[in-house]
């Protein structure tokens, strides 16, 4: 990799030398600011002011997940109560030096949480029903009202048939865990029975448990540095897991192989050792996305797009 830098370090002189005619001068003479005879310096001015204009008069912290469970941290500020600028918080430790660290975590799909606060159509208020199921008709009311009225509801269920007639029902928690904390801890104060999150989601953790017998399979994903081949079936990593999809390539530039079993040459399967598209009418072998020699007649002769 050194040899390589020096090399085109080496070649790019030479070739910027050779457009001035001075290669000695160019490599002797020091250069104070090689950015002063660039004409063109205005639009670094936009960047700066831009940057000036979002600093906001408040810091704070905030966890970020766009259905990955990933809560990758992020610095937010904000002026006059609302978010102006969100940035990767990049403070996370180091767990081993074996494994690259997870900095800066984050992406651009997690970067939009502040434009989601402030879409047009987001309901800030409480709305009751007040026709019948289905029919889509509701009413704006106070959130003083809306917290009687639950209040009332729930201590007359406990008054009538006990507390295990309450149940709290918080989603799976995979957009925020911060978000499921607190109904949790009210239903555990009102002795509420909790329903199974894995119910959300296809009885996930009981599946698993019939089939293999533990609850839940798998490894961190950093475990994905440390394998020496790794298949990745019917899952597309750089769109899906994008906080976690560097450990799978730094592990492939550590001499892993990858391979992805996927219908379309997707933008994982375009980095794999070996693409397996499946079947086209006659029996497809893998592609070896690694020579792009053999991934251009395989596209060219099944007519992948």
């Amino acid at each position: 990799m050194q040899k390589r830098r020096d090399f085109l370090k080496t070649t790019g002189l030479s070739g910027v030398a050779a457009a001035t005619g001075d290669l000695k001068k160019l490599l002797v003479d020091p250069i104070d600011d090689p950015k002063e005879s660039y004409p063109h310096r205005g639009w670094e001015d936009r960047y700066r002011d831009e940057f000036r204009q979002t600093q906001g008069d408040s810091v704070g912290y905030a966890f970020h997940c766009s259905n990955c469970q990933g809560n990758c941290a992020f610095q937010v500020f904000a002026a006059d109560g609302k978010i102006t600028r969100e940035e990767q918080l990049a403070r996370y430790p180091q767990i081993s030096k074996e494994i690259p660290d997870a900095n800066p975590r984050g992406c651009n799909k997690g970067v939009l949480h502040s434009q989601a606060l402030y879409e047009k159509d987001r309901i800030l208020y409480p709305m009751k029903r007040v026709g019948k199921r289905g029919e889509g008709k509701w009413e704006k009311i106070s959130w003083d009202q809306a917290l009687s009225e639950i209040g009332e509801k729930v201590m007359d269920t406990v008054t009538q048939n006990g507390l295990n007639s309450l149940m709290v029902y918080t989603g799976t928690g995979l957009l925020s865990q911060g978000g499921r904390g607190g109904p949790l801890r009210l239903g555990a104060l009102l002795g509420a029975i909790r329903l199974y999150p894995a119910s959300a989601v296809g009885d996930m953790f009981t599946g698993a448990s019939l089939a293999y017998g533990i609850t839940n399979v798998g490894h961190t994903l950093d475990s994905w540095f440390d394998s020496n081949i790794t298949l990745l079936w019917g899952i597309n990593p750089n769109q899906t897991r994008i906080p976690d999809a560097h450990y799978l390539w730094e592990g492939k530039y550590n001499g892993a192989k990858v391979v992805t079993i996927s219908p379309d040459l997707n933008s994982s399967a375009s980095q794999s050792s070996l693409w397996g598209p499946g079947e086209t009418g006659n029996r497809q072998l893998p592609v070896h996305v690694d020579d792009p020699g053999d991934l251009e007649r395989r596209v060219i002769q099944k007519g992948f797009h």
